[in-house]
């Protein structure tokens, strides 16, 4: 199965994948790994279940596609948490070359 969506890159979370609501339907019926808390910029603490998925990145032109292996994705338990906008953190980040300029970022295989 496959799941697509556009997400925002978030350089505060340490994890790989914190999904919007639309992909969560993608975890349907499978088992989590582990559950974790997370830290919020709030200060708030999130239990969240942690499942793995193989990653790719893929350009909005379709143009580039970078395969990131194994990340995690990290699901709050409490449905409050999931927000509109799925997020990629540093887990994934740390995987490429970045470059942030304001509202334009730029990810392409680390070199």
């Amino acid at each position: 199965m496959r799941a697509t969506g556009t997400a925002i890159v978030d350089t505060g979370f340490d994890g790989g994948v914190y999904p919007n609501l639309q992909l969560l339907k993608f975890f349907e019926n499978l088992e989590p790994l582990s559950v974790e808390k997370l830290g919020t910029t709030s200060e708030e603490i999130v239990d969240c279940e942690v499942y793995t998925v193989n990653g790719t990145l893929i350009s909005v032109d379709g143009s580039l596609e970078i395969n990131l292996g194994e990340v995690k994705t990290y699901i709050p338990v409490d449905p409050a948490y999931i927000g509109e906008e799925t997020l990629i953190g540093r887990e994934i980040l740390n995987k490429l070359k970045t470059i942030l300029d304001g509202v334009n970022t730029e990810l392409s295989p680390h070199v």
